[in-house]
């Protein structure tokens, strides 16, 4: 929470992060597990950085370690960011054709950040996406076999602002 409120207070911390080369420098010494938020920020800003095929391998590479091993108690403090990078996760595997890596971790983001069951995300459309890409239709059928009651707005915290269905 005191990060959030500071990279809200001070955005050149991040805005300071001018190229890949200093994205990987402040992530050398951040445990995933440990310091998952500020993880987020800096890939969030070194997404876009990302030049070379190297680079956007690397990116991918932090992101899917991110989702996988990153600890989310605090998700709810930085929605809009999580779903950033899960959409650019999702872009860069559709375009590179790195879908099958990408499944997994994108199943870890959504069980992650969706707190209801019958509730669908931009999450879950980034997760489909992908799992139909890579031919995995068994993930994708577990997912869309849920009913869905609401459609959370990606920018508020998960539970908040649904759009509720008719039908409720």
């Amino acid at each position: 929470v005191g990060l959030r409120k500071e990279l809200d207070h001070s955005p050149s911390l991040v805005s300071a992060i001018k190229t890949s080369a200093l994205a990987n420098e402040c992530l050398q010494g951040l445990e995933y597990s440990k310091h998952s938020l500020a993880i987020t920020f800096i890939l969030k800003a070194k997404i876009s950085l990302a030049d070379s095929q190297h680079d956007l391998s690397k990116t991918f590479d932090q992101i899917q370690q991110l989702f996988c091993t990153g600890d989310w108690s605090l998700v709810d403090e930085i929605p809009t960011e999580f779903v950033f990078l899960a959409e650019k996760f999702a872009e860069i595997a559709v375009q590179k054709h790195w879908c099958m890596k990408a499944v997994f971790p994108l199943q870890c983001a959504v069980d992650t950040f969706v707190k209801c069951p019958n509730e669908f995300t931009l999450l879950h459309v980034y997760f489909i996406q992908v799992c139909l890409t890579a031919k995995h239709y068994k993930r994708a059928k577990v997912l869309l076999e849920n009913p869905i009651f609401s459609f959370s707005n990606t920018h508020s915290k998960p539970g908040k602002k649904k759009r509720r269905l008719a039908h409720e």
